[in-house]
């Protein structure tokens, strides 16, 4: 418990310009995190896909976009759901490691042609 302190206040101590600066809190919790070595975790990200042509084969599209987004995290599931007059929307559910963010998945979707992805949720994944 005395290292731990002590490890606290050298971090505070290392990063008291960064305090200074008015930084948010939470960057210099993770600057904490990353003294004291503890690992970030990891993110949940629900991710709504909405097909660009009604008549796409949805389960090609759904492999797709699985290949597609394992790239940046791991795939968790995948639900496809009715939306209206024969629309139809595709539920994807990726985990990703909560220091890498969204910014690269949502830059990504720019290049996805076949559907329209857009974030619906960002949660912090429960540890197992």
């Amino acid at each position: 418990m005395i290292q731990l302190f002590l490890t606290v206040l050298a971090a505070d101590q290392v990063y008291q310009d960064v305090e200074n600066a008015e930084v948010e809190e939470h960057c210099i919790l993770v600057k904490y995190a990353d003294l004291l070595g503890l690992n970030m975790g990891k993110v949940v990200v629900n991710i709504k896909a909405l097909p660009k042509d009604t008549s796409a084969d949805i389960d090609k599209l759904v492999t797709d976009i699985k290949q597609f987004l394992s790239k940046y995290g791991s795939v968790y599931k995948t639900d496809v759901q009715p939306l209206a007059f024969g629309l139809t929307v595709i539920m994807i559910t990726i985990v990703i490691e909560e220091e890498e963010g969204t910014s690269k998945v949502e830059e990504a979707f720019k290049s996805f042609g076949d559907a329209s992805l857009s974030i619906s949720e960002v949660s912090r994944a429960p540890d197992f």
